[in-house]
């Protein structure tokens, strides 16, 4: 786990020509965002629902564990690439998304709406089928309550303002940004599920991070899709 999510923090913090305390808190706010807030957030969510199999204590513990270990890992990572002390003649770049009101409503009310879509149908043609009769069983009496689509619409939303800060610190190519972000959502998402734990029965874990795996690319590259604006060499002007 640990192995995977420095590979996929680390090719951003790479390809960046930021430094210092601002890529910290870059790298701080992308990790935790992922790899806690936007999982516990569900776990919180769903408490009341799934009270037997995770304590509320033990949401919790996650929760401020996951944020000692981003605040340990950022400054880690940015030292360790050597993107820490700022080099002579240093000159930061920087990337705008630059959209009317008009543009933001609509492609945030789109991503929101796909992220609900690709979470069911993954949920349902992915994760079902792969747990088998595991699913029934662990998920036995859990009813989904009539607040889980908006919920969901939320969530896609917070989801795309987590890519927008991987957008700005880079400066390559459509294909490149997408595949930064689609990794990131995916891998660090699906790596969380890769250790035994007390929660997941084996089964149900392997299913998850199969589902977890292919669901978030495919919604990091459409965030990417949606919210890439090429860079021109023209001072101050961006392209769609």
């Amino acid at each position: 786990m640990g192995f995977l999510q420095a590979i996929v923090l680390g090719y951003p913090v790479v390809k960046t020509n930021w430094r210092g305390w601002k890529l910290i808190t870059t790298v701080f706010i992308i990790y935790f965002g992922l790899a806690t807030f936007m999982t516990q957030i569900e776990t919180v969510v769903f408490l009341q629902y799934l009270v037997e199999i995770v304590p509320t204590g033990e949401t919790v513990n996650l929760f401020f564990n996951g944020l000692i270990m981003a605040a340990i890992l950022a400054p880690l990572v940015v030292i360790i690439y050597g993107k820490y002390l700022k080099e002579e003649g240093y000159k930061e770049k920087s990337s705008k998304i630059t959209l009317s009101v008009k543009q933001w409503i609509i492609k945030l009310g789109l991503v929101a709406i796909l992220y609900a879509v690709i979470y069911i149908l993954f949920g349902a043609l992915v994760f079902k089928p792969l747990a088998g009769a595991a699913f029934d069983e662990y998920y036995a009496g859990l009813q989904m309550p009539s607040w889980i689509i908006p919920f969901q619409l939320v969530r896609g939303i917070l989801f795309t303002f987590l890519a927008f800060p991987v957008m700005w610190m880079l400066e390559g190519s459509f294909r490149e940004v997408a595949v930064a972000i689609s990794l990131l959502y995916s891998v660090i998402l699906a790596s969380l599920v890769i250790p035994p734990n007390e929660f997941m029965p084996a089964n149900i874990r392997f299913a998850h991070m199969i589902e977890l795996f292919t669901s978030m690319f495919l919604f990091g590259w459409i965030i990417t899709k949606l919210f890439y604006q090429k860079k021109t060499k023209n001072k101050g002007s961006s392209n769609k």
